[in-house]
């Protein structure tokens, strides 16, 4: 499993309650690879059954909240609309969040394909979308 942090925007959603955050896009990471947002379209479905937000990738620990929605901005960005869990510490991350100490987001991956672009950088064209 990979996993990838993005700095981006975070904004409440129209609901007050839920949150609207970059998953991913498709610039250049401090590894030195690109995942285009659109690979992650086939495997949305298949998350939505089970759209759990975890806090660490720890899979061992209750979710710290849920995905609502997630949107595919071709070239631009995989989009969440995240809902926190009223647990203890699904509402302590909700209030760093919204305290701007947290900025940004991870999610977790399986790579399927994969591709080097001209110069060489690897850029990733399917993925599986796990948390």
């Amino acid at each position: 499993m990979e996993k990838k942090s993005f700095v981006g925007q975070i904004r409440k959603g129209h609901d007050g309650e839920s949150y609207w955050m970059t998953a991913s896009t498709p610039a250049l990471d401090r590894d030195g690879e690109k995942i285009l947002p659109e690979s992650f379209t086939k495997s949305i479905p298949r998350y939505m059954k089970n759209p759990v937000i975890l806090w660490g990738h720890d899979y061992s620990k209750l979710p710290i909240g849920k995905a609502l929605e997630v949107k595919v901005n071709p070239g631009k960005s995989l989009t969440m609309n995240i809902q926190f869990a009223g647990t203890k510490v699904g509402q302590e991350v909700r209030q760093l969040f919204d305290e701007k100490i947290l900025n940004s987001f991870s999610v977790g991956f399986i790579p399927k394909e994969s591709e080097r672009d001209k110069s060489g950088t690897l850029v990733y064209t399917e993925c599986e979308l796990l948390e």
